[in-house]
């Protein structure tokens, strides 16, 4: 159990979802199961925020500080794919190092599944785009997505521990250039390269949407 409620929240949920996924049981559990889930909704619902939100917090609105960790999972705790406070994030492990590559690891669960036993490529599209994006946030760029291409070298295997490695290839004035790596052991499952757009204003202290 985790010591912050709603990362415990957030880990009840993710076990939902994969419970959910992967249910083979009888019509009478499935109905049972719903009435529960429906009735801690409407204990949830109350208190739902209407937004707008960021992945750094829940509102548009974060302390400028966040930004000076070398750890996208504290940085991004709302992140659909590193946030351990969002039920829809594996949740997929990073860090950084001292060269300013960004590293990580990720064990995919059924939700995640595309062709037989293998991880959607869109799934394996979206983390790399916030593996590359969280390279441009710990060497203090902070910069959006301009373009993304993913080339899939192999099947990604399904509950199997992926590993990932992305670095900062170029600058050319405010573009960044940044490429990325996921393996399952030796084997080159996908790679990327993506063009980050260094903004004016750089959203480790202001948000471009105004803010509040």
């Amino acid at each position: 159990m985790s010591p912050d409620p709603r990362e415990d929240l957030a880990d009840a949920v993710r076990a939902l979802i994969h419970s959910v996924r992967a249910f083979d049981g009888p019509d009478e559990a499935a109905v049972a199961a719903g009435d529960i889930v429906r009735a801690v909704v409407a204990q949830l619902e109350p208190h739902r925020l209407e937004g707008p939100f960021m992945q750094a917090g829940l509102l548009v609105s974060v302390d400028p500080a966040v930004f000076l960790t070398d750890d996208p999972n504290a940085i991004f705790p709302y992140s659909p794919v590193v946030g351990r406070r969002n039920p829809l994030s594996p949740p997929v492990e990073m860090w950084s190092n001292e060269a300013g590559e960004v590293m990580g690891r990720a064990v995919l669960d059924p939700a995640y599944t595309g062709p037989p036993h293998s991880v959607h490529g869109g799934v394996i599209a979206l983390i790399f785009d916030e593996l590359l994006g969280s390279t441009s946030v710990v060497n203090r760029v902070g910069a959006p997505t301009g373009t993304l291409t993913v080339r899939y070298r192999s099947f990604t295997p399904q509950g199997e521990q992926l590993d990932l490695r992305s670095w900062i290839d170029g600058r050319e004035g405010r573009k960044i250039f940044i490429k990325g790596e996921m393996h399952h052991g030796d084997t080159l499952c996908a790679e990327a390269d993506g063009i980050f757009i260094e903004p004016k204003a750089s959203w480790a202290t202001e948000s471009p949407f105004g803010g509040r």
